[in-house]
């Protein structure tokens, strides 16, 4: 449309066709609606075996995995008569990078704790040790966590951008799940310490609780069983 087959000498800019003169450059008279127009409204204008209409294509390489840091505290009370577990504290601290939607993150971030307490204290699939049939086929056996068993969750923003994406964001989503995994499972091993027990698999359900107990011959839960 310029007559110009060095396309190095060509470059847009702002919308506008600019053409290399010398050491500059210049605005021509022909504008990006200018293509845009003959490229769909006027076919017979373009070269030969081009197609009509606009298409612009481009990549990017992201960086390595970029992952956020967190550190989950937990304190627990272990009932010695039920086996029962209730969660009295629950603080997390977390470094997302930079946050575009505080309540977006600070929902993740329940929902993969919830997961993780979910799976560490309740979720179980029970099958049949004779025929192999699932006992847990429906949530009124296989238990899940719900509002009323999650513990009111501290969440402590320490946000620093990272360095090696363009917007200073790091990956973060699920990564509360195995956090609140070991942090409540290593809660009720240290309430369990001073028994000498040790809970070894999960979900710590009260009858594992009960289970481990029992097997204690420590003076305190002679104590508690009389």
């Amino acid at each position: 449309m310029l007559g110009e087959t060095d396309t190095g000498k060509l470059r847009m800019v702002n919308g506008r066709i600019q053409r290399a003169a010398r050491e500059a450059w210049e605005d021509t008279s022909l504008s990006l609606a200018d293509i845009a127009r003959t490229a769909y409204l006027d076919p017979l204008a373009l070269p030969p075996g081009m197609k009509p209409g606009l298409e612009f294509h481009t990549t990017y390489e992201p960086p390595p995995m970029t992952y956020s840091n967190t550190s989950h505290a937990c304190v627990v009370e272990v009932d010695s008569r039920t086996g029962a577990i209730r969660i009295e504290r629950y603080v997390v601290a977390e470094d997302c990078g930079t946050v575009l939607h505080q309540a977006i993150v600070e929902g993740q971030q329940h929902g993969a704790i919830a997961m993780g307490l979910s799976g560490a204290l309740y979720e179980h699939v029970e099958y049949d040790a004779e025929t192999g049939q699932n006992l847990s086929g429906s949530l009124a056996d296989y238990l899940v966590a719900t509002a009323c068993e999650m513990p009111a969750i501290e969440l402590l923003p320490m946000h620093t951008p990272n360095r090696r994406t363009p917007a200073g964001m790091k990956g973060m989503a699920e990564g509360g799940v195995m956090g609140a995994v070991g942090a409540v499972t290593n809660a009720v091993n240290d309430a369990l310490s001073f028994l000498g027990l040790v809970a070894e698999r999960q979900p710590l359900s009260p009858i594992y609780m009960r289970e481990l107990l029992r097997n204690s011959s420590h003076p305190f839960f002679e104590q508690v069983s009389a």
